[in-house]
């Protein structure tokens, strides 16, 4: 999915201290020499593989203290971040995103106090 290489992308650049937008121009230059010229070999790599170094990333990327924030704000910010995590495990990622979007959709029109005019 794009979103995600735009994450993993943009986190490869900061880990490597890269300051410009050459350093996204190389890396597209890399990842067009393998899918083009590595295919075959890349083909090889086994799934399990790729997994891991897919949770790897993910797990870099984690930010633990936010998560946290998240859980402890309100019930509806905390079910919405296990709501969406557990569907995105047990389904699929679009799906889990569509459904804590509409979770949090329906969670914040319903906690919202009426305003006075």
């Amino acid at each position: 999915m794009p979103a995600t290489g735009a994450i993993a992308r943009t986190s490869v650049n900061v880990r490597s201290h890269a300051v410009s937008r050459l350093a996204s121009v190389f890396h597209a230059i890399v990842l067009l020499f393998i899918a083009l010229i590595a295919a075959p070999l890349v083909s090889q790599i086994p799934t399990a593989v790729i997994a891991g170094l897919l949770l790897g990333t993910s797990y870099r990327i984690l930010n633990p203290v936010s998560i946290m924030e998240s859980l402890r704000t309100t019930r509806a910010e905390a079910a919405t971040l296990v709501v969406t995590a557990i569907s995105t495990v047990a389904i699929d990622l679009i799906w889990g995103m569509a459904i804590g979007i509409v979770l949090h959709m329906i969670l914040a029109r319903y906690s919202k106090k009426p305003q006075a005019i």
